[in-house]
């Protein structure tokens, strides 16, 4: 199943190849009018139809995903604005060193310390947050397992995966038939568009992956979106999530709702094309429809702050004077080589080529003793507490006790120390000379300088933690898909056999082409050729839906039930297996269209 962004895109797609097809039939003709004049009028509810599939994913879900995403939001929101606080007490505790003697410095020389002891406060507060977090987020629970890969029947299948492996082409005609209005017609034909494009764009994921999503479903994940990112960035029609989110929001904001008239239309479409006696109960449309609204707009929350300013020049010329002694750096220079937030799952997803590096026996869930941005905080925290103990110091022209006063003098050798518990914050209440004694303090300028490493290793972890929420598929790779990890998926590789078995170990190799055996009979990805891009897809992708939608209007039935997952290579048609999936062959029973 493709992304939002693939669905917007064939809908835009669509209905531009509609708009320029005339048919022999003037009763088509007709239709196609109604039909063009319906998404005009209706443009939320045709692309909330093109989400069709997203909103019964949802609401089959058992929310975990979400509820992960919400999380990294908030945590993502907090996190950047510590980062933006830090910067303003950086600032403001410079501008007091700059000009000691000045009316006001020595007042907002002590309020930044303050506001920095209670940053700790909330810092520290979050460093078991966010270990927790990314603890739970590599239990992958966000990704089920297919049910046709562990043998379950479609009676069992939860409506997820219902939706794109049965009755497929039926549930589309089925709201084409019974849409009366211009708000379900509208998003009876988005539905079609999405028809079309997953049809074609699953084809593509899987010729990508290297085996359709049921067995390698963190790959398809992160190929899904990998192309939805390459889409957002290559395409006109292309909007962000909260834009999407915002066309498909009906009623209130805060208070969304699925309109009636569409959720009567695919309860009815449902209950036409399946035997709802021989399925899970059918969930809640408005649950599935609220969390694909949070959804869509929780993506879009995850803006990086902005780059730390360094030092003015007066304190880089101080900390620099001497080319015999660099300034210092609270950089730990070996820590936490695999799973790191940026690589993810024992990845490196720098500069190196696609695929590099192994993977090897360290399991990336063993290796959470500490992540990244929860380091960073480990050092602000120590960094700020032996600060204010020194400025008393300082301030009485005593000698500075900087470094005695780090938990961290010593690069870490093992497991980071946890810094004393703040005991809450303390005012220095520097008057004017102390604060000039402060400023002319040797090592006053290796504090502004370690502020500004500190500060800068704060920005640069929640720079990876996006690369680490990017890597598991909670987010897009946005900016990031340009890189090998993201690159590898969209241009098609090689022609290559296909398609492979589920990986032995797919937490840790879900980066790099599956080499597991192949599952038979072997069969042909798709028609794409290496090295095709993904808007490749899209002019099958949008002939697929115009056939459909066309017999709809015209009355005729001369389609088939196709796999929304291209679980068998391109076209192919809803099928089941007459034994086990891990039978070799497996036994492929092609369905007919009243099947399910």
């Amino acid at each position: 199943m493709l992304d939002y962004h693939g669905d917007c895109v064939a809908l835009s797609e669509f209905s531009s190849t509609l708009s320029g097809t005339s048919f022999s039939d003037p009763a088509v003709d007709g239709a196609r009018d109604r039909a063009l004049a319906a998404v005009a009028a209706e443009d939320g509810s045709a692309l909330l139809g093109a989400f069709v599939h997203h909103l019964l994913s949802h609401a089959a879900s058992d929310g975990v995903e979400l509820t992960l995403l919400e999380r990294a939001a908030d945590l993502w929101t907090r996190g950047a604005a510590l980062c933006d606080e830090l910067g303003t007490i950086r600032a403001d505790l410079e501008a007091a060193l700059d000009d000691p003697g000045a009316s006001g410095s020595a007042d907002r020389f002590n309020a930044a310390a303050v506001t920095a002891q209670d940053l700790t406060h909330r810092a520290n507060v979050m460093r078991t947050e966010i270990d927790a977090f990314r603890s739970d987020v590599l239990e992958f629970r966000h990704l089920p397992p297919h049910p046709r890969q562990q043998d379950v029947t479609s009676d069992g299948w939860d409506w997820g995966n219902l939706i794109l492996g049965r009755r497929t082409d039926a549930f589309v005609r089925a709201l084409l038939g019974r849409a009366q209005d211009p708000q379900t017609l509208a998003f009876a034909v988005g539905a079609s568009a999405s028809y079309g494009v997953n049809v074609a764009g699953s084809a593509f994921l899987g010729h990508a992956v290297g085996g359709p999503r049921r067995s390698h479903r963190h790959r398809d994940r992160l190929a899904c979106n990998a192309v939805g990112s390459w889409l957002a960035t290559h395409h006109a029609a292309a909007m962000s999530p909260l834009a999407m989110a915002g066309r498909v929001t009906f009623g209130s904001a805060a208070n969304p709702a699925l309109p009636t008239p569409v959720e009567l239309l695919i309860g009815d479409a449902l209950g036409d094309a399946f035997d709802l006696s021989k399925t899970l109960p059918v969930p809640d449309l408005q649950v599935g429809y609220r969390r694909l609204v949070e959804h869509l707009t929780l993506l879009d929350g995850f803006a990086r702050p902005a780059v730390p300013a360094p030092p003015e020049q007066v304190w880089m010329a101080r900390v620099l004077a001497d080319p015999q002694s660099p300034p210092p750096s609270l950089r730990p220079q070996e820590f936490d080589v695999k799973g790191q937030d940026g690589g993810g799952v024992a990845v490196q997803y720098g500069p190196s080529s696609t695929g590099s590096g192994s993977p090897d026996d360290t399991d990336s869930k063993e290796v959470q003793k500490a992540c990244g941005i929860a380091v960073a905080i480990i050092i602000l925290v120590d960094l700020l507490q032996a600060f204010v103990q020194c400025v008393g110091q300082w301030a009485n022209h005593h000698p500075c006790t900087f470094w005695d006063n780090m938990l961290l003098k010593k690069v870490w050798e093992q497991d980071p120390p946890d810094p004393h518990d703040p005991t809450g914050p303390k005012d220095p209440n520097v008057n004017v000379a102390g604060l000039t004694a402060v400023a002319a303090a040797p090592q006053t300028a290796q504090l502004v300088w370690m502020l500004f490493d500190a500060h800068s290793q704060i920005w640069e972890a929640i720079d990876r933690a996006y690369g680490f929420l990017a890597m598991t598929g909670l987010i897009y790779p946005g900016h990031l898909v340009t890189m090998p990890l993201y690159a590898q998926l969209t241009s098609l590789p090689s022609d290559l056999p296909w398609p492979h078995r589920e990986e032995r170990d797919p937490e840790n190799t879900y980066h790099v082409y599956p080499t597991s055996a192949l599952e038979q009979p072997m069969a042909a990805a798709s028609p794409f050729l290496p090295g095709a891009l993904p808007d490749t897809y899209l002019g099958q992708a949008t002939a697929l839906a115009l056939e459909l939608w066309r017999q709809g209007a015209a009355g005729q039935l001369d389609t088939q039930n196709r796999d929304l997952d291209a679980d068998r290579g391109f076209g192919h048609v809803c099928w089941a297996t007459g034994g086990s999936i891990h039978d070799d062959p497996v036994d492929v029973v092609l369905l007919n269209y009243g099947e399910q």
